[in-house]
Protein backbone atom coordinates (compact mmCIF):
# COMPACT_ATOMS: atom_id res chain seq x y z
CA UNK A 1 0.00 0.00 0.00
CA UNK A 2 1.22 3.54 -0.80
CA UNK A 3 0.67 6.86 0.97
CA UNK A 4 1.46 10.50 0.24
CA UNK A 5 4.42 11.76 2.26
CA UNK A 6 4.95 15.53 2.13
CA UNK A 7 8.56 16.78 2.01
CA UNK A 8 9.16 19.21 4.88
CA UNK A 9 11.66 21.21 2.79
CA UNK A 10 9.83 21.75 -0.52
CA UNK A 11 6.27 20.46 0.20
CA UNK A 12 6.43 18.01 -2.71
CA UNK A 13 4.13 14.99 -2.54
CA UNK A 14 6.11 11.75 -2.55
CA UNK A 15 4.24 8.49 -3.25
CA UNK A 16 5.75 6.23 -0.60
CA UNK A 17 5.33 2.52 0.23
CA UNK A 18 3.73 2.11 3.66
CA UNK A 19 6.68 0.09 5.01
CA UNK A 20 8.79 3.30 4.80
CA UNK A 21 6.51 5.13 7.26
CA UNK A 22 8.53 6.80 10.02
CA UNK A 23 11.81 6.36 8.15
CA UNK A 24 14.04 9.02 6.65
CA UNK A 25 13.60 9.09 2.85
CA UNK A 26 14.89 11.26 -0.01
CA UNK A 27 12.48 13.67 -1.70
CA UNK A 28 11.96 13.03 -5.43
CA UNK A 29 11.85 16.78 -6.15
CA UNK A 30 14.53 18.47 -3.98
CA UNK A 31 16.59 15.37 -2.97
CA UNK A 32 16.42 16.47 0.67
CA UNK A 33 15.88 13.92 3.43
CA UNK A 34 12.71 13.94 5.52
CA UNK A 35 10.73 11.52 7.68
CA UNK A 36 8.00 9.80 5.67
CA UNK A 37 4.66 10.18 7.43
CA UNK A 38 1.04 10.21 6.32
CA UNK A 39 0.23 13.78 5.31
CA UNK A 40 -3.11 13.69 7.14
CA UNK A 41 -1.56 12.86 10.53
CA UNK A 42 -0.77 15.62 13.03
CA UNK A 43 2.84 16.81 12.95
CA UNK A 44 4.91 18.34 15.73
CA UNK A 45 8.38 19.89 15.68
CA UNK A 46 11.36 19.24 17.92
CA UNK A 47 15.14 19.46 17.86
CA UNK A 48 17.56 16.54 17.52
CA UNK A 49 19.23 15.74 20.84
CA UNK A 50 22.49 15.02 18.98
CA UNK A 51 22.97 17.82 16.42
CA UNK A 52 20.21 20.30 17.33
CA UNK A 53 18.64 20.11 13.87
CA UNK A 54 14.93 20.92 13.59
CA UNK A 55 12.77 17.88 12.87
CA UNK A 56 9.08 17.37 12.13
CA UNK A 57 7.50 14.08 13.15
CA UNK A 58 4.11 12.47 13.48
CA UNK A 59 2.52 12.57 16.93
CA UNK A 60 2.28 8.78 17.08
CA UNK A 61 6.10 8.56 16.81
CA UNK A 62 6.63 10.66 19.97
CA UNK A 63 8.69 8.74 22.54
CA UNK A 64 10.07 6.26 19.98
CA UNK A 65 13.47 6.45 18.31
CA UNK A 66 14.21 7.35 14.70
CA UNK A 67 17.15 8.50 12.58
CA UNK A 68 17.70 12.25 12.49
CA UNK A 69 17.43 13.45 8.86
CA UNK A 70 20.37 15.83 9.50
CA UNK A 71 23.03 13.84 11.40
CA UNK A 72 21.61 10.31 10.76
CA UNK A 73 22.01 9.30 14.44
CA UNK A 74 19.20 7.37 16.11
CA UNK A 75 17.53 9.81 18.53
CA UNK A 76 14.41 9.87 20.72
CA UNK A 77 11.50 11.50 18.90
CA UNK A 78 10.29 14.59 20.75
CA UNK A 79 12.37 14.21 23.91
CA UNK A 80 14.77 17.17 23.60
CA UNK A 81 12.76 20.35 22.99
CA UNK A 82 9.39 21.14 21.48
CA UNK A 83 10.37 24.75 20.77
CA UNK A 84 10.77 25.45 17.07
CA UNK A 85 13.28 28.31 17.51
CA UNK A 86 16.90 27.48 16.68
CA UNK A 87 18.70 26.38 19.81
CA UNK A 88 20.99 29.42 19.96
CA UNK A 89 17.95 31.73 20.06
CA UNK A 90 16.66 29.80 23.08
CA UNK A 91 19.92 30.30 24.95
CA UNK A 92 20.95 33.85 24.08
CA UNK A 93 18.84 36.97 24.51
CA UNK A 94 20.12 39.49 21.92
CA UNK A 95 18.90 42.36 24.11
CA UNK A 96 20.86 41.17 27.16
CA UNK A 97 24.00 43.06 26.15
CA UNK A 98 22.26 46.41 26.64
CA UNK A 99 20.11 45.45 29.63
CA UNK A 100 20.78 47.17 32.95
CA UNK A 101 22.55 45.04 35.51
CA UNK A 102 20.29 44.50 38.51
CA UNK A 103 22.85 45.08 41.28
CA UNK A 104 24.49 48.35 40.14
CA UNK A 105 22.69 49.55 37.03
CA UNK A 106 24.37 50.47 33.75
CA UNK A 107 24.58 48.30 30.69
CA UNK A 108 26.96 45.42 30.14
CA UNK A 109 28.37 47.26 27.11
CA UNK A 110 29.22 50.40 29.12
CA UNK A 111 30.78 48.30 31.91
CA UNK A 112 32.93 46.46 29.36
CA UNK A 113 34.01 49.74 27.78
CA UNK A 114 35.00 51.14 31.20
CA UNK A 115 36.93 47.97 32.08
CA UNK A 116 38.79 47.98 28.75
CA UNK A 117 39.60 51.67 29.09
CA UNK A 118 40.88 51.10 32.62
CA UNK A 119 43.06 48.16 31.51
CA UNK A 120 44.49 49.67 28.33
CA UNK A 121 44.11 53.41 28.88
CA UNK A 122 42.50 55.71 26.47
Amino acid sequence: MMFDAICTACAAVNKTPSHYEGMSIKCVKCSGNFVAIHSMDKLFKFHCSSCGGRIEAKEKLRGKTAPCPHCKKIVPVGDYTQDTKPLNENLIDPNAMNSPLPERGGSITSKLKRAITKMFGG
